[in-house]
Order: structure tokens, then sequence, then C-alpha cells
């Protein structure tokens, strides 16, 4: 399933954030520097990413991160950012994406995304290294290495192209057939 959806405007953003599943808020709020303060806006989206993640409730948790990619977007054209630095900043959010989809059993899925956050990266933490190998574990692909993992790493940074990297994962799919 598809959940990524891209291309809103500011307004549509905002005019959704006060909404919340069951009449449930989250407890954290950054304070914003006006209306458009996108990294505040994040900021509070990532937080009431990680109170739904708490909760359990997955799809919640999912929508508030693609919330939270769609600020630092506008946040990135704000500024002016490179297509590097845009990357770099946007798929930070996509650890937590593939914590969820680990969750859900959707290994395969939360590979995809944990490439996509270390591809691009400017500069992976250790942390997030040391995750990858373990994603690739659990997605179990068969004729496939790990140093195949880590080469389309490096084929993709330093502007990492998560449809690229998923037709790449799919492709090893393919082969496991």
């Amino acid at each position: 399933m598809e959940r990524r959806k891209l291309g809103v405007t500011p307004d549509q953003i905002r005019a959704t954030d006060n909404s919340t599943a069951g009449g449930m808020s989250s407890p954290y709020q950054v304070p914003l520097y006006g209306q458009d303060d996108y990294l505040g806006l994040a900021a509070n989206a990532k937080h009431k990413a990680n109170w739904y993640f708490e909760m359990g409730d997955f799809d919640e948790a999912w929508k508030a991160h693609m919330k939270q990619q769609r600020y630092y977007l506008l946040h990135a054209n704000k500024y002016g950012f490179t297509p590097e630095h845009t990357v770099s900043l946007f798929s930070t959010v996509d650890e937590s994406l593939a914590n969820i989809l680990r969750l859900e059993g959707k290994h395969k899925d939360a590979l995809v995304h944990m490439i996509y956050c270390v591809a691009g990266a400017r500069s992976p933490s250790k942390r997030v290294l040391k995750k990858l190998p373990a994603y690739f574990n659990r997605a179990k692909l068969h004729n496939v290495s790990f140093s195949d993992v880590e080469e389309l790493v490096l084929q993709q940074q330093p502007l990492a192209d998560m449809r690229a990297i998923k037709d790449v994962v799919a492709g090893w799919l393919t082969q496991q057939v």
C-alpha cells in the first residue's frame, strides 16, 4: 500500500493539524514563531507521530510522519535548499517509517525506507548504520547479499531517489521466485 502523498499546500496541511483520532491529541507542542515556521510545525508533527506510535496507532503515526516530511519540504523550499540538502532533511523521517513497517511485519518495505534513510543522509549516524544490516536480515532476501545493499546505498548518494530504491528492491524480489 502506497501511503505517501505529497504536493499539498501549507494551508491544506494546517487545516488538518487539529484533527486527531478518537478525540485524543498529543501532549507535546513546540511553540511556533509564525504561520510559516515549518520546522516548528514539523517538530509538532513528529511529537504527534511519536505519541501515536507509543499508543500503538501506527496509521495515525504514519500520517503524522507524512506531515512532518511535507513541512520539511516546505522549509527547504522557503530557504532555497539544494536538492541534496532537501533529501538529507526529508530522509531522516524514513527511519521512523521503517520502524513502523518493521512492527507491522512488512520487512521488505521497511528495508526500502531504511536504505533511503541511509542513502539520503549526508553523514548517517552510527546508530542508523547499525540498523541497516538488521533490516536486511529481517527482509530475508535470497540471492542478495548485504554488499548489494551497501552498493545500492553508495549508488544513491548524495541524492537518494526513493523510486529508484524501490525498483532495485523489487528487482531483488523477483529473483526470489
